[in-house]
């Protein structure tokens, strides 16, 4: 089994996390794990992912048409037992689940306050994970086609829509999609998304510190007063094509530290040296 960590610059170092599971986490820091579900093709390894999940995730899985969408939405259940069940040190299918009032999915009694979310794309898929905290987190393929500058105006508060203006043509669609999985990844954190319109909230994006690999220079601006002064926010790019946000609500720090893995394909067993 390997995981590849990233702590700096992913592009210029990515080490072999060998590391004693259960993986520990500390209350400042926030991991996101990632998986490209392209590159799992191998028909016995996507047939051990289904053994892991439960009956009734099994069948929402095959309630999906398109066969693309099935196979995404097993590596998405897959991967997300995968992933916390290092943290727990049990068995991925022994992971429980429950959502909270706002059909947000929870670990259920889990021994750990862990808190994660996920999401996916064409390509990717992230897991977002934190303790004493809520998270949010979204990630989208900065180079599909749409009409951006339309959604803006829709959807994107004032400022962030004269931001878009100013920059150059070249980079209008990559800032569009910061925006974009911002929003997302705050409603995402608060638990109440369908509840709140995307232009309830407004993001200024700053110069990313030189150094570190992800942007923390971000602020949040919210119609609710108070509401967004506990919540901290994070871009990152894993690649050239994909963008990746993160919110942290109810946050105890004023910093936190990111840290980047990639999970292979293999599942983890804790019983395995």
């Amino acid at each position: 089994m390997k995981i590849l960590r990233q702590k700096e610059d992913p592009k210029k170092n990515c080490d072999v996390l060998r590391s004693t599971f259960p993986l520990t986490i500390e209350s400042q820091e926030i991991h996101i794990w990632m998986t490209w579900p392209d590159e799992i093709t191998d028909i016995s390894l996507l047939s051990s992912y289904e053994l892991i999940l439960t009956q009734e995730e099994r069948q929402r899985c095959q309630r999906f048409l398109r066969e693309k969408d099935r196979k995404m939405a097993l590596i998405t259940r897959a991967f997300s037992r995968d992933v916390l069940s290092r943290y727990l040190n049990i068995q991925p299918q022994e992971v429980r689940f429950t959502v909270d009032g706002n059909q947000k999915p929870q670990l259920l009694e889990p021994s750990l306050p862990l808190s994660f979310n996920l999401s996916h794309t064409q390509g990717l898929i992230i897991c977002s994970v934190i303790l004493h905290a809520d998270i949010g987190c979204d990630v989208e393929l900065i180079k599909r086609q749409n009409a951006f500058m339309e959604i803006a105006k829709r959807y994107f508060a004032a400022c962030e829509i004269n931001d878009l203006k100013a920059m150059p043509a070249d980079i209008q669609q990559k800032r569009f999609f910061e925006y974009w999985t911002l929003k997302e990844s705050y409603l995402k954190a608060l638990g109440d998304g369908l509840n709140r319109p995307l232009n309830d909230c407004s993001f200024h994006i700053g110069q990313k510190s030189a150094d570190l690999f992800y942007n923390s220079n971000i602020e949040l601006t919210t119609l609710e007063e108070g509401a967004g002064e506990k919540c901290r926010s994070f871009l990152y790019y894993p690649n050239d094509t994909h963008c990746i946000a993160m919110t942290v609500a109810n946050a105890e720090h004023e910093n936190y530290e990111l840290s980047v893995f990639r999970i292979m394909q293999e599942v983890y067993n804790p019983s395995s040296p």
